[in-house]
């Protein structure tokens, strides 16, 4: 996909760390190589066909709920979690409407929504209004985008999401994915996250 760099930090020892949010996607049809001390590629941007619309209405429905469930679960296995809070920013493309999402540093801007801090219970009720306001889009490509940045799943699972072909397949994955999670949740599992580190 296209991405578009939102924030950039430099390190001293010149690595960075860069916030994107994704575009257009597109397939690689030739690798070019050059003197450019990076890859260049000829590639052709994908339509973002919809699929079945009135099947894609209802799987956004369905999928919406159980993002909802799986976020509630989600909260008392990530307590004792030492890792970052999670934050949400949703941008609205002013061309089409569309909603992108991606994670964000810096909470308390305008038109972010975040956690920020307060008790557990402060932080719980903010991400799940948060969330409650994502959920609700009237674009199911959107929301199938959104929801699949936001899952909390193995990374080739979120890779398969964002290479299905259209919305409603990707809506199939993540309804699937959802309640696979919501099932593992239920039984006081946490989820497990592969240290890329190790």
């Amino acid at each position: 996909t296209t991405a578009l760099i939102r924030e950039a930090g430099r390190y001293p020892d010149g690595r960075y760390d860069l916030m994107t949010v994704g575009g257009r996607r597109f397939r690689i049809e030739d690798v070019e190589t050059g003197p450019e001390p990076y890859l260049t590629a000829d590639v052709r941007y994908l339509d973002e066909p919809i699929g079945d619309a009135l099947t894609a209405r209802g799987l956004s429905e369905r999928v919406s709920q159980r993002f909802l469930r799986y976020l509630e679960l989600l909260q008392p296995a990530l307590e004792d979690d030492d890792g970052p809070e999670i934050e949400i920013e949703v941008i609205v493309d002013d061309e089409s409407g569309a909603e992108r999402s991606g994670g964000s540093g810096a909470a308390g801007r305008p038109g972010h929504e975040g956690v920020v801090a307060g008790t557990d219970a402060d932080r719980r009720d903010l991400l799940m209004a948060a969330a409650r306001r994502l959920v609700t889009p009237e674009d199911p490509t959107a929301l199938s985008y959104v929801l699949a940045g936001l899952v909390h799943v193995e990374l080739p699972a979120r890779q398969g999401l964002l290479e299905a072909m259209d919305t409603e397949a990707r809506l199939r994955r993540l309804d699937a994915l959802l309640s696979r999670e919501i099932r593992l949740l239920d039984r006081h599992l946490k989820p497990l996250v592969v240290d890329a580190r190790g």
